[in-house]
């Protein structure tokens, strides 16, 4: 089934238990929903660079982290950083949903790996929707000339993914 904002389709090219994966105009979404280890970690590249191959001017990434996702291990996380900077990513953000203790300790987790990491381009992670979206938003316009997409779909896109996901 696709799912349109503003006429073009939500299209979904990955979906288990553990990871959904899908692509909007030129924002590619994923939604961490269990563990995701090295063998998942490499389709999501696969996945993410078969798409960038089609975006000439560069991927918007947004990943959102569900509530009880554990974080993955150190190797994933290499393999990842080392995968991310071989593409053409404009700007990419994280939402980590969830409330609490263990929600604060990922996210600061999370934000702290992000500021140690030596990445091309801009990486923010965020507790809340509002907060990426205004972000996401404003530096995609400050690096990306010819992607112009508002708020409010950036918003609408994102809440349609995680009703998806």
């Amino acid at each position: 089934m696709l799912h349109f904002i503003n006429n073009q389709a939500i299209q979904v090219v990955h979906k288990d238990d553990d990871a959904t994966l899908a692509t909007w105009g030129p924002l590619f979404l994923s939604s961490w929903n269990g563990l995701i280890d090295n063998s998942k970690m490499k389709k999501i590249i696969f996945l993410l660079k078969k798409f960038s191959s089609t975006q000439q001017s560069g991927v918007g990434l947004i990943t959102i982290i569900k509530e009880k996702t554990p974080i993955p291990s150190a190797e994933t996380r290499k393999t990842m950083a080392a995968a991310l900077e071989e593409i053409n990513i404009i700007v990419s953000t994280g939402i980590m949903e969830g409330k609490g203790f263990r929600a604060s300790a990922v996210l600061g987790f999370t934000a702290g790996l992000m500021l140690l990491s030596k990445h091309k381009y801009p990486n923010k992670i965020f507790g809340s929707v509002d907060d990426c979206v205004k972000w996401f938003h404003k530096t995609l316009e400050q690096r990306c000339s010819t992607i112009t997409i508002n708020q409010d779909t950036i918003t609408k896109v994102i809440e349609r993914f995680r009703e998806i996901s």
